[in-house]
């Protein structure tokens, strides 16, 4: 799976933008009501599709760009209830290991705290967090982000009984044992 849209193949972008371009021109018409026609470029055989106003097109886009990072959100917390770790999500979103951060403190920072990785300033601002719904004990957690602790530190919530709660704690203490007896990520 690659990384980032721009890692994408070009025939993968091109297959993307245009399902993109289709989806913003059906709810332009749908929720804007303006009108799909058919253009021909000049010195072109083939016609484009193309909206008759389109500034109604740049807010279908605006529009679907705010409810698509509702999305990512939304899909983040559940994988965080499924029991996907901070990490898994990183990964998911494309997100590189190594080179600053971790990988689980920017998907935290990006999903959470709304900053983006790719900019260069990234202080940090407060101690935000967030609430997902744990898929095992059914209880509503506070988490305040990976950041290099345990799961005891920073999830809230969980039943005492919780297997997914269990098995985070003992694989963040493996990983650490791991990590500070020399054998890497081995597994």
């Amino acid at each position: 799976m690659a990384a980032l849209f721009r890692d994408l193949r070009v025939s993968e972008q091109v297959l993307w933008r245009a399902r993109l371009q289709r989806l913003i021109r059906r709810c332009a018409k749908e929720g804007l009501w303006t009108k799909e026609i058919r253009e021909q470029p000049a010195g072109s055989e083939i016609g484009v599709w193309a909206l008759d106003k389109p500034l109604l097109g740049l807010r279908a886009a605006h529009l679907i760009r705010e409810a698509a990072i509702e999305q990512v959100t939304l899909h983040a917390l559940q994988a965080r209830g499924a029991g996907w770790s901070w990490d898994e999500i990183g990964a998911a979103m494309g997100l590189p290991t190594g080179g600053g951060d971790p990988r689980e403190d920017t998907a935290y920072e990006w999903i959470v705290e709304g900053r983006d990785p790719d900019r260069a300033s990234r202080e940090k601002v407060g101690f935000p967090q967030t609430r997902w719904r744990c898929g095992c004990c059914e209880r509503e957690i506070e988490d305040a982000g990976p950041f290099g602790s345990s799961p005891v530190c920073h999830e809230y919530g969980h039943a005492d009984d919780c297997a997914r709660w269990d098995e985070s704690v003992r694989e963040w203490g493996a990983a650490r044992h791991r990590q500070f007896s020399g054998r890497g990520d081995q597994r």
